[in-house]
């Protein structure tokens, strides 16, 4: 119960029995702080491992897509020149989730408050987003594939990567503004690495 033994004393001893309300109340300023540091930790690291995990099975998909690539060629008309985009693809989406889980070591360290934070979160729950799709969209039979949808979705994921990079590199630079507005509003400016790559991968 984390209180002096000292206090530990008559007939009514009930420190084995857990209280839902009476531990909340009681637990002090360090516990909570304690708590909420684990807490903020295991968010930032769960989602690391879910996207570092799910670079395993990338590489497995890319194998599978050769095989894919051979069945749309004995379909028909399509040689291996008209299926490239579905390469293309499986190489975007690697790039993208293995940006994306370093964006939330990235993440952890930046000050929870603040202009650029906001900005970087949005950037990244846009790419997040973008990644699942074009996941989801390669891992469909290959007789639901649609080239016009998978070839804009990887483009708009690449687009997303670019976009969260340069926010990367300009806080970087400390050349970081606001233009959301039409006006000219600092963000916060970080001495993060001077690439994005690497800034990334701290």
């Amino acid at each position: 119960c984390l209180k002096p033994w000292k206090e530990h004393s008559g007939s009514y001893y009930s420190c084995n029995r857990y209280d839902p309300e009476k531990e909340v109340s009681n637990l002090d300023s360090q516990m909570n702080s304690s708590r909420a540091a684990l807490d903020r930790y295991l968010h930032y690291y769960t989602r690391f491992m879910n996207h570092h995990n799910s670079l395993k099975f990338e590489v497995e998909a890319k194998q599978k897509m050769e095989e894919k690539i051979k069945e749309l060629e004995k379909q028909g008309d399509k040689i291996w020149m008209d299926c490239n985009y579905l390469i293309e693809a499986n190489d975007a989406l690697y790039e993208c989730r293995y940006a994306l889980q370093y964006t939330y070591v990235y993440a952890f360290y930046l000050p929870q408050q603040g202009n650029y934070r906001a900005h970087f979160e949005m950037n990244q729950t846009e790419l997040e987003q973008q990644t699942e799709n074009l996941s989801g969209m390669l891992e469909k039979d290959v007789k639901e594939i649609n080239r016009p949808d998978v070839v804009h979705c990887f483009q708009m994921a690449k687009t997303r990567l670019k976009n969260l990079f340069e926010l990367v590199d300009v806080s970087g630079s400390g050349e970081a503004t606001d233009t959301s507005s039409g006006g000219d509003k600092s963000l916060d400016v970080y001495p993060v690495a001077s690439s994005s790559h690497d800034a990334m991968a701290l």
